[in-house]
C-alpha cells in the first residue's frame, strides 16, 4: 500500500452476495457459515479476489458460525457447538491464506436475525455466547474483532463488554435511519453516552449509503474514536434470501467515498451487494485522495 494512504485502510466487500453469484444456496439461518466447510475453495477464492482488489483488512466468513445458529438449524447441542467451531477456524484458515501479510478481523455479529433486534435474547445471555466465539478466536491467527451489524443497544453493550483481551475490538452499527439504531434507540441519546475507549474504532455498516454519510457527520461530532463506513450496495435491502435487484451505480459509489473521506473516515469498504470491483474502486480513490 502507498505510504500516503495509510491513513485509511480498505475493508473487504460481501461475502454472501459473492457466494450466491457463484451459484451458492444460503437458506437461513445458517446463511454463509456452512461454506467454510463445504465450499471453501469458493470462500478462498472470494478472499484473494479481495486481496487483488487492494483490501487492507479481510473479514472472516464467520457471520453465523455460532452454535445458536447451528441448534436452529436442526444440530443437537453438541453437535452445534461442534459444528460452529469448526467453522469458524476453518474460516479464519482461509481468510489467513488469503490475506498473507495483510490484516484479518474475526467478525462477530447479532446472535439472532440482524435485521430483528427485537430477538436478541438480552445482555446476559449475549454475553456468554459473545465470549465463547471470542475465545475460540483467541486460539486463531486473527489481529481483531469486529463486532459487526449490531442495531441492539442491549446486545452491543454485551458484546464489547464480554472481551477484555488484547486484540483490538472494532464495531460497526446497523441503523434504522440516520438518527437511530435498528431497534430504534436514539443516536443522540445513546451514543454520547457510550464508555469511551471501548472499542479502537466506530463504524456503520449494512446500512444505505445516504443514511450512512448522515449519521457520520453527527457520530464524529459526539465521538473521538476514529470513524470507518460499508455501506449496502443496493438501492434497496437485500430481500430474505440475500438477493439485491440493483445496486449502486459507479458514479454514486465514488461520490460516496469521496464524502465519507471528506468525513474523515479511516476504514473504508462494502457491505451487501459489494464485489471486488467495488472495491477496487474504493482502492483507486483512496490512493488518489493522498496522492
Amino acid at each position: 500500500m502507498d505510504q500516503k494512504s495509510a491513513k485509511v485502510l480498505v475493508l473487504d466487500g460481501a461475502m454472501g452476495t459473492e457466494l450466491l453469484s457463484r451459484g451458492h444456496s444460503l437458506p437461513l439461518p445458517l446463511w454463509s457459515a456452512d461454506c467454510n466447510l463445504k465450499a471453501s475453495e469458493d470462500v478462498l477464492a472470494i478472499h484473494q479476489a479481495y486481496i487483488e482488489s487492494g483490501a487492507d483488512i479481510l473479514s472472516t466468513n464467520t457471520f453465523r458460525t455460532t452454535p445458536r445458529t447451528y441448534f436452529s438449524a436442526g444440530y443437537s447441542f453438541q453437535q452445534s457447538r461442534t459444528r460452529a467451531r469448526e467453522s469458524l477456524l476453518r474460516a479464519v484458515e482461509l481468510a489467513r491464506k488469503a490475506a498473507g501479510e495483510k490484516r484479518v478481523w474475526g467478525s462477530i455479529t447479532s446472535l439472532e436475525d440482524c435485521y430483528r433486534p427485537d430477538l436478541s435474547p438480552g445482555k446476559s445471555v449475549a454475553e456468554e455466547e459473545f465470549a465463547e466465539l471470542i475465545f475460540w478466536f483467541r486460539e486463531t491467527a486473527v489481529d481483531g474483532i469486529l463486532f459487526e451489524t449490531l442495531g441492539h443497544a442491549g446486545e452491543i453493550q454485551a458484546a464489547v463488554e464480554s472481551d477484555s483481551g488484547p486484540l483490538p475490538k472494532y464495531l460497526s452499527l446497523i441503523l434504522k435511519d440516520e438518527d437511530h439504531l435498528l431497534d430504534g434507540t436514539e443516536l443522540a441519546d445513546w451514543l454520547p453516552e457510550f464508555p469511551k475507549n471501548f472499542v479502537n474504532s466506530l463504524l456503520l455498516n449494512c446500512s444505505n449509503y445516504k443514511d450512512t454519510l448522515k449519521a457520520l457527520e453527527k457520530i464524529a461530532v459526539w465521538r473521538q474514536e476514529p470513524i470507518g463506513a460499508y455501506p449496502n450496495l443496493g438501492l434497496t435491502q437485500p430481500d430474505t434470501t440475500g438477493h439485491i435487484e440493483k445496486r449502486l451505480s459507479d458514479r454514486t459509489w465514488e461520490s460516496f467515498i469521496h464524502d465519507a473521506l471528506l468525513q474523515g473516515v479511516t476504514i473504508l469498504g462494502g457491505c451487501c451487494g459489494s464485489t471486488p470491483e467495488y472495491i477496487h474502486t474504493v482502492r483507486k480513490l483512496v490512493d488518489h485522495w493522498f496522492n
